[in-house]
């Protein structure tokens, strides 16, 4: 998931098509809990290589390490839900470094609540959304699976039911169980599993020269239909 969120936002940041194609530039900022600055500056090297880039031109890739600190931005108090002052730094930095897409990974890492409570899951997703107003803006949260077999997400359906799009990453497509078995090595498959905006579909996804590089090239989601053909 990391890696993924690492290669969409250089594409996005640079204009480099990956997924699909990208037409205009977009400032992007990911806080990336769970890394250190060598493990992000690893996995920049790969994909700078991949894409054909040079350092210079990330000038609108912003990449926070905040492995091993304090990431909680709102927490439970009281029984409610509250801001912390970390929060109010992260919109400063947002709003004055004009960021467009902010990723933040990962939920466990900023969600202080309870994430079974899907009126604090909605306030959260509330607040995040609101780090920007009066200009287009698109937070990513990225969130583990529950560990029970065949599972999406973890925790309330307010995670499901508080956003606008969500995407799943595993190694099967849509709707098909796992099965160690019949797993293909170095595969996963990214799937829209809800869009309000655009329709559901699937890409195969390869793990490869350390990235992930779509099967069938740039644009090619799969309807649910095409993994029975």
């Amino acid at each position: 998931k990391s890696l993924l969120m690492q290669q969409i936002c250089t594409s996005l940041a640079t204009g480099t098509e990956f997924l699909t194609p990208t037409p205009t530039r977009l400032r992007c900022m990911i806080w990336s809990c769970e890394d250190d600055e060598n493990e992000i500056l690893r996995r920049q090297v790969v994909i700078n290589q991949h894409f054909g880039l040079q350092t210079s031109e990330l000038g609108n890739l912003r990449i926070v390490p905040r492995g091993g600190r304090d990431n909680v931005l709102c927490g439970q108090a009281r029984f409610r839900l509250v801001r912390t002052a970390l929060f109010e730094q992260l919109r400063e930095q947002v709003n004055d470094e004009k960021i467009d897409v902010l990723v933040l990974d990962n939920i466990s890492q900023v969600f202080g609540g309870v994430s079974a409570d899907a009126h604090q899951v909605a306030s959260f997703v509330n607040d995040i959304s609101s780090l920007i107003v009066g200009r287009p803006f698109a937070p990513i949260l990225v969130g583990h699976v529950a560990r029970t077999l065949g599972s999406e997400f973890a925790g309330s359906a307010g995670w499901e039911n508080s956003v606008r799009m969500r995407w799943h990453l595993g190694s099967t497509p849509p709707g098909e169980m796992p099965d160690e078995d019949d797993r293909e090595d170095g595969v996963v498959y990214l799937s829209r599993r809800k869009a309000n905006y655009s329709p559901k579909g699937y890409l195969k996804l390869q793990f490869k020269e350390g990235v992930l590089t779509p099967f069938l090239g740039v644009g090619a989601f799969l309807s649910a239909q095409d993994k029975d053909d």
